[in-house]
């Protein structure tokens, strides 16, 4: 989570800005297991996979996948460019600025 990372971290890594709920987390976790990489009991990194077939499974079922990502989030904007995603929007939300994206499924 963004809130956890410092600016440097924000910068070169990225970061996530959404809690998923338990059952898609579980869905996720069937189609491909989630890895995670520990330093003694602390979580030092994981790894949270979306396989093509999950979202064939959602792509199935709608038009248009739409998100958010902030603006200083450049890497994550840079791969959801690579596969599709298409800017729409900037907006300023309590201070942060998003960009409004969209994948036509289409």
């Amino acid at each position: 989570m963004k809130i956890n990372l410092s600016e440097d971290e924000i910068e070169v890594e990225g970061f996530v800005t959404v809690m998923h709920d338990f059952d898609i987390l579980k869905k996720m976790n069937k189609a491909c297991a989630h890895s995670i990489a520990k330093d003694g009991n602390k979580v030092a990194g994981y790894a949270l996979a979306m396989t093509r077939d999950f979202r064939d499974e959602i792509k199935s079922q709608y038009d248009y996948l739409v998100t958010e990502v902030a603006t200083t989030n450049k890497r994550s904007l840079k791969a959801r460019k690579k596969v599709g995603f298409k800017v729409k929007q900037t907006q300023i939300i309590n201070s942060t600025s998003w960009e409004l994206v969209l994948w036509d499924w289409s």
